[in-house]
């Protein structure tokens, strides 16, 4: 096995740079998610809706978190599985959360 010294490449650097090079950056959900008619292709992140009941139709292969605040957190009210849709109640929505 080759040391690091005959590179000249420091080993805890190198390995470093290759994790962190190597995190996959968050990507957005392949496919429409169609909210009260207005279609969101290729979705990520928190989705704000304002208040009331929200049609909704999952067509990307992601899970959709409906929450019942503004700000995509706490406890969620709902969950919209890839492929489906229904009518839910929530003021915003996480993309594959």
């Amino acid at each position: 096995m080759a040391s690091s010294a005959m590179y000249g490449i420091p080993i805890l650097p190198a390995v470093f740079a290759a994790i962190v090079l190597g995190a996959p950056a968050a990507a957005a959900a392949q496919g429409n998610l169609i909210i009260d008619g207005v279609t969101y292709s290729d979705p990520s992140g928190c989705i704000l809706l304002g208040g009331g009941t929200h049609f909704m139709q999952n067509d990307t292969g992601s899970v959709i978190t409906i929450y019942p605040t503004g700000q995509c957190g706490g406890s969620a009210s709902g969950i919209l599985t890839a492929g489906s849709s229904g009518s839910y109640t929530g003021k915003s929505v996480v993309i594959g959360g």
